[in-house]
């Protein structure tokens, strides 16, 4: 998606601290954490919310687990 952030860090467009990455995911840095560790696990696939999970996906959601 144009305008999603999330995709924006994941696509390297926007700079943020990235602790891992693959093919799948990108897990980086809060900008404001809330504990002392605070990361963000993200898909690399555009998936707004839980209601746009399908079986297509569905191995991204569970790779995050």
């Amino acid at each position: 998606m144009k305008d999603c952030i999330f995709c924006k860090i994941a696509n390297g467009e926007i700079p943020s601290k990235i602790v891992y990455q693959d093919d799948l995911v990108c897990v980086f840095e809060d900008l404001e954490p809330q504990a002392p560790v605070h990361l963000l696990c993200i898909p690399k696939e555009h998936i707004s919310s839980i209601d746009e999970i399908t079986q297509e996906n569905a191995d991204v959601i569970s790779h995050i687990y």
